[in-house]
């Protein structure tokens, strides 16, 4: 495997990182107008929600970093050392 292919998987990686990240500030958004309603009933449901998208944006960075690990060793120095 090159860089170019990691950048590619990395990127696709990132990039689902960032859905999940969107999603998260949307589910905050709505924990706080839950919040201000006094609608505990709908508060839990989006507190179930966040543990859900949390415990997946974990894995996502676990899948990440395990992606560039394993191909730490397959990979030559950019520069070559003199």
């Amino acid at each position: 495997m090159n860089y170019e292919e990691l950048y590619l998987e990395l990127k696709a990686q990132e990039k689902e990182i960032a859905g999940t990240i969107k999603d998260l500030q949307k589910c905050m958004k709505s924990i706080g107008k839950t919040i201000e309603n006094g609608d505990l009933r709908e508060m839990r449901k989006s507190l179930e929600e966040l543990q859900e998208l949390c415990a997946a944006q974990a894995d996502q960075a676990e899948t990440a970093d395990r992606a560039a690990a394993d191909r730490r060793s397959e990979m030559r120095p950019l520069v070559q050392e003199p």
